[in-house]
């Protein structure tokens, strides 16, 4: 049940760690092409395209309550595009005719291939893609590992409407990309605020960004951590990310 629960928020911050990261494009590294291909398609090869597509993300979700950290939950997703793109974009999808990862088959959700078993093993973290269209079918087993985040302790309990915040992030091991995230429980536009954590070891929030949000003593602070694995597949760039994500639940006033 617990793991139904969570489902909801996991994809709502995905789809704002997304978003995210097609705003901050001009800060996206492309990827260091790890990862081993299978022989269903031996065409595939190291890429450094920074648009792709295929996006492929396996995350590892942790939640943060109460000073207690909850066991990690598992899920995962797979997009196509007819144009490459530098994140998911859900008005050029395209549909192929299954996405699996591992043993489990993904189900067709909008615009993207879900997992709705809540039961993924990322041991190995092997894609089977049964393609169609432009889409090629392909196995790929991604052997980079997850990025980790050890510093937590240091995030803030609250958040001040209207009032600019620095967080320090640090311990964060294993990532091209960390993006930061404040939601206040709402779906409404604005309501989610997220910045790339650049060179430094903090996020500065604008009290102007910070102004959208409503109160709440449920609000969610993410920490995103991301690594790239970019691939030709025949000549389509896909790029398979590993991600790790920790929320936080805190107080907005």
């Amino acid at each position: 049940m617990k793991k139904n629960k969570m489902k909801p928020f996991a994809l709502l911050i995905v789809m704002a760690f997304s978003l995210s990261c097609q705003k901050q494009n001009n800060n996206t590294p492309s990827g260091n092409g790890g990862g081993s291909a299978a022989t269903t398609n031996p065409n595939i090869s190291p890429s450094n395209a920074s648009n792709w597509f295929g996006i492929l993300d396996a995350y590892n979700l942790q939640s943060l309550t109460g000073g207690v950290l909850q066991p990690t939950f598992k899920t995962a997703s797979a997009f196509f595009s007819n144009a490459a793109q530098p994140s998911l974009n859900p008005s050029s999808f395209v549909k192929v005719n299954q996405a699996e990862l591992g043993s489990v088959i993904f189900k067709f959700s909008t615009y993207d291939y879900v997992d709705t078993t809540f039961n993924l093993s990322f041991t190995p973290l092997t894609w089977k893609i049964n393609g169609l269209g432009s889409i090629p079918s392909f196995t790929f087993t991604n052997t980079n590992s997850f990025p980790a985040y050890s510093g937590y302790a240091s995030l803030p309990d609250t958040v001040h409407i209207g009032t600019q915040i620095t967080i320090s992030i640090t311990g964060i091991t294993g990532a091209d990309q960390v993006i930061v995230a404040i939601w206040d429980g709402s779906n409404l536009l604005g309501h989610t605020q997220s910045q790339v954590l650049g060179t430094g070891s903090s996020v500065t929030f604008p009290a102007s960004s910070l102004s959208s949000l409503n109160a709440t003593n449920s609000g969610m602070l993410v920490v995103s951590g991301k690594k790239n694995n970019v691939q030709n597949v025949g000549t389509l760039p896909m790029n398979f990310t590993t991600n790790y994500q920790l929320s936080k639940t805190i107080s907005i006033k």
